[in-house]
């Protein structure tokens, strides 16, 4: 009965010396890098999914996906006439807050899509957001 004092606080101690929770940061939005044009591939929200369709004669790589120039997602690539689908919710900014998507359990208001932008490695491109200011 003695030892049972002396163990919890010794898995106090140990616990307390775990060290920081590790903090994920997100993708920070390009700001440096130059505007192009904008393409003809046009962004529709769909409930809490976004639908992109590249009907420019554009092929994409590996790109990030940029919503009102704050939440990002990496994509693996978008060829000429393709339609991607991406969830809202795996968009995030820099301190790792996602995008507010909506749906039938959240608590808060869904945020808008006003603003959607494809970055590459050397430019961002400019998308045509269809219905975007209504969730």
């Amino acid at each position: 009965m003695r030892s049972l004092p002396i163990l919890a606080v010794a898995v106090a101690v140990m616990s307390g010396c775990a060290g920081p929770a590790q903090i994920r940061q997100g993708p920070v939005y390009p700001a440096a890098l130059p505007r192009a044009d904008a393409l003809d591939i046009q962004v529709i929200r769909r409930g809490t999914k976004i639908e992109l369709t590249n009907t420019s004669a554009r092929r994409f790589g590996e790109s990030t996906m940029w919503l009102n120039q704050r939440y990002g997602l990496g994509i693996k690539g978008m060829e000429v006439g393709e339609t991607v689908t991406l969830p809202l919710g795996d968009f995030l900014d820099e301190y790792s807050q996602k995008f507010r998507a909506g749906g039938f359990f959240a608590t808060k208001r869904p945020e808008k899509v006003a603003l959607a932008e494809l970055a590459t490695e050397t430019e961002v491109v400019g998308l045509v957001v269809i219905g975007g200011r209504d969730p």
